[in-house]
């Protein structure tokens, strides 16, 4: 017997989520991979569950209610798309947290080329 297909989530539904001992998800019926997923504390947040390359994976979109369920639905079939093209959007931020910040390009400068310049230049 395999998993349920889920409910239709709406904003009544949400609302009407209470927290639980752990962490819990519900899965949204119109959207395949969306849940919802509320915190022992009750902190409400959007998740997309999908498998890239047989290994299955989570992505959080945001929190409810600033992602609205519409809003949800949105994003959840946008990155969809990307992942049947084997675009994994948790790497993709893995690999934006990694890119160099402007504060390390203006040390690289400072460090670089400043030095090579008169000082009355710098």
């Amino acid at each position: 017997m395999g998993r349920s297909a889920g409910v239709n989530l709406t904003k009544a539904v949400i609302e009407g989520l209470e927290p639980r001992e752990s962490l819990y998800r519900l899965a949204d019926a119109q959207t395949r991979g969306l849940e919802i997923q509320v915190t022992r504390g009750g902190v409400r947040s959007w998740v997309l569950r999908y498998r890239i390359q047989g290994h299955q994976k989570t992505y959080t979109l945001g929190r409810w209610p600033e992602l609205t369920v519409a809003q949800a639905r949105k994003r959840a079939i946008e990155l969809q798309a990307g992942i049947a093209s084997d675009n994994d959007p948790g790497a993709m931020r893995k690999a934006e947290r990694k890119a160099v910040t402007v504060a390390e390009l203006v040390k690289h400068f400072k460090k670089q080329h400043l030095s090579l310049l008169k000082p009355s230049s710098r």
